[in-house]
């Protein structure tokens, strides 16, 4: 990658680092990773940050314009929006955090990617509900849909009818 590019690029990461939260969270979960990213979908995203799917997608298109990678709107009922990278994203991170200068083009293939993995196990939202995996016994997950704006009150009434259900 050209010296000149690098550094913009560089410091327009610092800039983009530096006055959002969302990236910053973002970031600091991509300089965590083992493993760079060929494809991640929003949904990974979300749930390993904690942001919600729309800041998700906020950032990726602000990395994209960037020239980070392009973000891919799903479409249908078996695709999922996700940002396809072609810089590391580790590297991404770094030079946003200025410990680098220099930003890599990614080099991971996708079967080398955790978000394989991750896909299969990570609960599935939808634009007004959040699916929730909790494990009950070794063997045995409990997954449930509730609304993305679930009160106390709501869940004091759930676990009331939990309580209530007949056990043998």
């Amino acid at each position: 990658m050209n010296s000149n590019i690098t550094s913009n690029l560089s410091r327009d990461l610092r800039d983009l680092y530096s006055t959002d939260e969302a990236v910053r969270r973002v970031f600091s979960w991509f300089d965590d990773r083992k493993k760079d990213s060929w494809e991640m979908p929003v949904r990974i995203a979300a749930y390993r940050t904690g942001l919600a799917e729309r800041e998700i997608r906020r950032v990726f298109k602000a990395l994209e314009s960037l020239g980070c990678g392009k973000f891919i709107k799903g479409r249908g009922d078996q695709a999922e929006s996700r940002m396809a990278w072609t810089l590391s994203i580790r590297s991404i991170a770094s030079a946003a955090k200025g410990e680098s200068s220099k930003v890599e083009e990614v080099s991971a293939a996708p079967e080398d990617t955790l978000e394989a993995e991750e896909a299969k196990s990570i609960p599935v939202s939808s634009g007004n509900e959040v699916a929730h995996s909790f494990r009950l016994r070794p063997d045995f997950e409990v997954i449930i849909k509730l609304p993305v704006d679930f009160t106390d009150r709501e869940a004091e009434r759930f676990g009331t009818f939990l309580k209530a259900i007949p056990i043998s």
